[in-house]
């Protein structure tokens, strides 16, 4: 992901915010798509590979898995 942009220091707690896909056009006519996290995080992938969104789901999963393991050994949920 070479041309990944941060913008400014991110740091996010996901507790159990809403996390949405959100997409169409602006004022301007321009299409455009992001994942919003919650209020504060949206990640902008209108320029983003289908490789590279595959990438972030396939980070999604994992992410998910390490989660229900951390569970299922007892740790309760934050």
């Amino acid at each position: 992901m070479s041309e990944t942009q941060i913008i400014g220091t991110i740091g996010v707690d996901l507790g159990d915010g809403a996390v949405r896909a959100v997409y169409g056009t602006d004022h301007a006519n321009r299409e455009y798509a992001l994942l919003q996290v919650g209020r504060v995080l949206s990640i902008h992938v209108s320029g983003a590979s289908p490789e590279a969104l595959q990438e972030l789901a396939d980070a999604a999963l994992e992410l998910k898995a390490w989660r229900e393991r951390q569970l299922a050994s007892g740790e309760r949920a934050a």
